[in-house]
């Protein structure tokens, strides 16, 4: 299900890369997405729907907590594609909506609140609604498969690769917490028309025991790929990224 208009942007850090004395820092900017303000879980969303659209889902149901981007944006797909949303929130129901809480319930969705349950009984409430949604003939499509997801992780490898053209790319890193990703990243990169180089998927912990330093003013939990072209590679040194 196409929800992309095209690639998104990769474009070069000058300012990150003279502070730390690196020229060749490029970041992927998966950000910059036309739907519900973006982020990569539209990667992931791309699956996703075309999976509920295949096996004939007449509505989406996603559970997460007032805060996820990826609630947010399955709020927007829903209503993009014309197809109901149930979003399913942790947590009891505020006096006032803000933040993605407030843009999913503009997006359409409708938002059904859980109480304060925990991440394990959040997914087994989610299974519970779905079941009851089926019983009253409903075809709901719960929103999470990760082996779905990382199908769209594989796609964003394969297009890096696309767009590096001539740079000496040797080195991506991946900061945040989405499972998929990693190894999705690494299959995109090792298939035939991946990058045909070295590659590094690593935590931020992992990555600065390497001596990769922290950005001045970066978060560790940004969502777009930060891909750095090591031209000291070949010599031996440590990667400055």
């Amino acid at each position: 299900m196409e929800l992309l208009a095209g690639p998104t942007p990769l474009e070069r850090m000058a300012r990150a890369g003279a502070a730390v004395g690196h020229d060749g820092l490029w970041i992927k900017r998966d950000d910059v997405m036309s739907l519900g303000l973006g982020g990569n879980k539209v990667r992931s969303l791309e699956y996703w729907l075309g999976e509920a659209a295949t096996t004939g889902g007449d509505m989406l149901v996603v559970a997460g907590a007032p805060a996820s981007n990826q609630c947010r944006l399955v709020a927007a797909a829903g209503a993009r594609m014309g197809i109901e949303t149930l979003v399913l929130y942790a947590g009891d129901e505020p006096g006032a909506l803000g933040g993605n809480a407030m843009l999913t319930r503009l997006f359409g969705a409708r938002i059904r609140w859980l109480g304060p349950v925990t991440e394990v009984e959040r997914g087994r409430r989610a299974a519970q609604v779905v079941e009851e949604l089926r019983a009253h003939g409903r075809r709901p499509y719960l929103i999470g498969n990760p082996v779905v997801a990382a199908l769209g992780y594989v796609r964003a490898a394969q297009e890096l690769a696309e767009q590096v053209g001539a740079l000496d790319l040797r080195h991506v890193l991946l900061p945040g917490s989405f499972g998929p990703a990693s190894p999705a990243n690494v299959a995109g990169k090792k298939s035939p028309s991946g990058v045909d180089a070295e590659g590094r998927v690593a935590p931020w912990r992992a990555a600065r025991r390497r001596g990769w330093r922290r950005l001045p003013g970066e978060a560790s939990g940004i969502t777009s790929a930060c891909a750095c072209a090591d031209r000291g590679h070949r010599a031996g040194r440590r990667p400055a990224c």
